[in-house]
């Protein structure tokens, strides 16, 4: 379990309402995106490495969806309808 508001608490994440500025969603995922995949590649090679990846389901998901586009303050909203 990570501790959001200790960990990513106003840097640049998937939660971005709008302190981030964006004009569109490739700009925003261009920027967001490399973070995530170095993450998640190093998980995956981890769990390769010492031989627990088959044995293991390795899940990236969030509790909601997002608004399709970008919003007025330059993020994206809780879209729950999806």
């Amino acid at each position: 379990t990570v501790n959001m508001f200790e960990t990513v608490f106003d840097e640049i994440t998937w939660d971005i309402h709008g302190s981030r500025p964006f004009s569109d969603i490739v700009e925003m995922a261009n920027l967001v995106a490399p973070n995530f995949d170095q993450a998640y590649s190093a998980l995956l090679e981890d769990l390769s490495n010492r031989g627990m990846l088959k044995t293991t389901i390795v899940t990236a998901l969030g509790e909601f969806g997002r608004t399709p586009k970008i919003n007025p303050a330059g993020g994206r909203d809780h879209h729950p309808g999806v």
